[in-house]
């Protein structure tokens, strides 16, 4: 962590600290799960917000009971009354008390069956309970009947990133939340699960500007320090003859996938200050020799703009996915370093298959489970016969070790040295395909836009989910694909394994 941003948190658990002392838990809870947020590694943030969290618990319990033995004891002295099952509805969801809360409300829509908002409510409900069927039933009713609700066009759009994956879908009920409902908090929400949806459909146009809703704060970005925070300078809107720092943002495969439009970005006249995070700072000063490279956080030199990666495809009113060829490359020197860990005469294929681990952050953590396919799945396409796996995986405590890597100058070594490299949705498999290199991409069944058909890299090949959370299907397929290369390219190797 660098210094500045060492004080920054510093400076937010202090804040934390006084709010808690002055009785605003809520102010303290908040400010609290900044800091871990933003340096998972400090125990004390960690217990701090344990502490806080208990505190507002211990505060609230008591009355929480009463709630519910009270609401209970109203419906049965009352039950012809449509509010006495309405209040217990949403006092058993409020205390995430789900089949008493979906029994209450089925209770009042057969009471009012046209109330719109019950069947959102419920459907709320069913979707916490898992029951995606039912959630699905319940708010498709809501806004049949009310077609403005955005609140429910919103939760539809959640639904249809998941289980119901369905990217069309997805980009219509994230803007029809967004506009029914702004300019509400909500209306940020909708508009970054539009963002989604219109990019996984290839409307670049619509779906890199609801993309920019990430600059105010919403689901995801919550807690984080935007930019518009870092910087005091204007964002760069394609000014020429300029210094723009471009800042990595997200994960760092997206770093790798927006790193295509430096060039863009150069023929401009600008010149770049290019923020990346450390592992893969002497891979980007390799590639890109027109550009300061720093690491994240470093201060740097004066410049007149800023922007974020992400921004860039908007700010260049990019259409398409923008191939012009591999626009990442190996050090040679690094290549030769690792060429005694290719076996030759049989194919050498470098594996990935978990994504980078991300327990600060609840939900980047849960979809990090969902793209990631377990090691004891993984196992027995390792034992494949005459083929050599190198992993690419940068823990080295894992199951089937890397082979030494330090950071992505050796990793895009072995990529150049790999026939074929398999991986889930990962930095590795954006840097392979930055590279031009073939990548057999093990896909969750509610991918992100960035390995829809309207391919930003073309070399990729997909292999995706037929079912949610079932990698059987997607394993078996690439073990028959892997024989088929192996015999392909080295016949004899799988008449002798045969043997």
């Amino acid at each position: 962590m660098t210094t500045d941003l060492a004080e920054q948190v510093s400076t937010i658990y202090a804040e934390a600290n006084a709010a808690k002392s002055a009785g605003d838990l809520q102010k303290a809870h908040q400010l609290f799960t900044q800091c871990v947020q933003l340096n998972g590694s400090e125990p004390a943030y960690h217990l701090s917000l344990a502490i806080c969290c208990s505190d507002i618990a211990q505060k609230v319990e008591p009355l929480r009971e009463m709630a519910m033995l009270h609401a209970q004891q109203a419906a049965k002295m009352a039950p012809e009354l449509l509010g006495m099952w309405i209040g217990l509805a949403e006092i058993s969801l409020a205390q995430s008390r789900f089949p008493e809360a979906i029994a209450a409300f089925e209770q009042a829509i057969s009471m009012d069956e046209k109330n719109a908002r019950l069947y959102g409510l419920c459907g709320f409900a069913y979707a916490r309970m898992c029951n995606n069927v039912k959630a699905l039933e319940m708010y498709s009713k809501a806004v049949e009947i009310d077609p403005e609700m955005g609140d429910v066009h919103f939760l539809l759009s959640c639904l249809y990133a998941g289980d119901n994956f369905n990217p069309a879908k997805q980009a219509f009920h994230g803007e029809r939340g967004f506009l029914a409902e702004r300019p509400a908090r909500l209306s940020v929400e909708s508009c970054w699960n539009a963002a989604h949806g219109y990019l996984g459909c290839g409307d670049y146009i619509k779906g890199w500007q609801y993309f920019e809703s990430r600059h105010n704060p919403n689901l995801t970005n919550k807690g984080q320090i935007l930019a518009s925070q870092r910087f005091k300078v204007p964002m760069w809107n394609g000014e020429k003859d300029c210094t723009v720092r471009l800042s990595a943002e997200h994960g760092l495969g997206d770093c790798f996938l927006m790193a295509r439009y430096i060039p863009e970005v150069l023929k401009r006249g600008v010149k770049v200050i290019f923020e990346v995070q450390k592992p893969m700072i002497d891979l980007m000063r390799f590639n890109f020799h027109d550009v300061t490279c720093i690491e994240f956080g470093e201060a740097g030199e004066d410049i007149d703009y800023h922007l974020p990666m992400m921004s860039l495809p908007f700010v260049l009113k990019s259409k398409k996915a923008h191939w012009t060829g591999a626009y990442l490359q190996a050090d040679p020197a690094k290549i030769e370093q690792w060429a005694d860990v290719i076996v030759p005469g049989i194919p050498n294929i470098g594996i990935v298959w978990a994504g980078g681990k991300r327990s600060y952050n609840a939900e980047n953590n849960e979809t990090n489970r969902r793209r990631s396919v377990p090691f004891d799945m993984i196992a027995p396409l390792l034992k494949t016969d005459s083929i050599n796996f190198i992993s690419l995986q940068v823990d080295e405590q894992e199951p089937f070790p890397n082979p030494g890597i330090k950071d992505f100058s050796d990793t895009a070594a072995l990529i150049t040295l790999c026939d074929v490299v398999i991986s889930v949705d990962s930095s590795v498999a954006n840097l392979a395909g930055g590279m031009g290199r073939e990548v057999w991409l093990l896909n969750r069944r509610d991918t992100c836009w960035r390995w829809f058909s309207d391919n930003w890299y073309p070399t990729v090949k997909d292999f995706r989910q037929t079912k949610a959370n079932d990698w059987s299907d997607v394993l078996e397929t690439v073990q028959l694909k892997l024989c088929e290369l192996r015999d392909r390219m080295f016949p004899n190797e799988g008449k002798d394994a045969a043997e």
